[in-house]
């Protein structure tokens, strides 16, 4: 009879989906898959007593967790430590993804800032795409038996593409700054003399 898996808990399958993609990627690509599994991890934890400070977490997670280390860097601040330590401890299973609540409340949460305020469209796309790429890897893993985002209906918020016109110049403006720049400097200045 063959041992039962032990289920990989979600911090520990988004550190080894970061080091899967972390060697191949350039170093401003490395930031998209380190943010959005940083979000997602404060997602899925557990109530546990302890918890420490939401900027602190962000920090461990963001500037430890989610960056593959060399081995010759230094330990982490205590702080860190800690903070990692209980986040490894707190840290719901994989398959909590399953449940389509779960899932759909992760997907939510990418819609909004640090600050709670509504996330910009384009920032929402990429960071839905890392998170299904990252779970498509677990059912490559075989952690999963289906991408999870994909047993919800869930909408990216639209790209606005009309203009605000409180903040584009008008042709009357136009033509008075225009007007305003021909008369700073002189001739020569013009020609970068």
């Amino acid at each position: 009879m063959a041992p039962i898996k032990e289920s990989l808990t979600w911090y520990d399958f988004a550190r080894a989906y970061v080091a899967m993609k972390w060697p191949h990627a350039a170093p401003n690509s490395r930031d998209s898959p380190n943010e959005t599994m940083t979000l997602v991890t404060t997602q899925l934890l557990g109530d546990r007593p302890g918890r420490p400070a939401d900027d602190v977490l962000r920090r461990a997670l963001r500037g430890g967790a989610f960056v593959v280390q060399t081995p010759d860097e230094e330990a982490p601040p205590v702080d860190i430590a800690n903070a990692l330590r209980w986040v490894a401890k707190a840290s719901l299973p994989l398959t909590t993804l399953k449940n389509p609540a779960d899932i759909r409340s992760v997907l939510d949460s990418l819609k909004l800032t640090v600050a709670g305020a509504p996330a910009a469209a384009e920032t929402v796309r990429r960071k839905r795409a890392v998170l299904f790429n990252s779970l498509a890897y677990a059912v490559e893993l075989g952690e999963l038996p289906k991408n999870p985002v994909t047993l919800v209906k869930w909408k990216l918020p639209k790209v606005t593409k009309e203009v605000d016109r409180r903040v584009v110049v008008n042709p009357r403006q136009a033509a008075e700054l225009l007007g305003a720049v021909s008369c700073v400097g002189g001739y020569r200045r013009a020609r970068g003399l």
